[in-house]
């Protein structure tokens, strides 16, 4: 988090950093998320009743809201296109497609 300060991504050793420290980190979160994605939640759908998984939904969108503000991870996204363009490909496709559904139907 240090590095993601405005001060910070003013010095290039430090952008450069944390471009090179979030790429390792989605090398690491894509195949968890693609798991998630095809193994837990379907299996998840399979063992809860439609009103458990809709209310987990509400729970997770909930604490996305209390760690990134009003409208999450949304608003950062779509309000962010010079971040979009600089750090999109450090983020999987999968959570752009999450985000750009997200913002198609606003």
């Amino acid at each position: 988090m240090q590095l993601a300060t405005a001060q910070s991504l003013k010095q290039p050793q430090a952008a450069t950093m944390l471009r090179d420290l979030l790429r390792q980190f989605n090398r690491m979160y894509a195949p968890h998320e693609a798991r998630e994605d095809t193994v837990l939640f379907p299996a998840l759908r399979r063992l809860v009743s439609k009103e458990e998984y809709a209310a987990l939904g509400e729970d997770f969108e909930k604490k996305e809201h209390e760690l990134f503000g009003g409208e999450g991870l949304r608003r950062w996204w779509i309000a962010s296109p010079q971040l979009r363009r600089r750090w999109g490909s450090t983020i999987s496709r999968s959570s752009l497609r999450k985000c750009e559904s997200v913002a198609d139907r606003s």
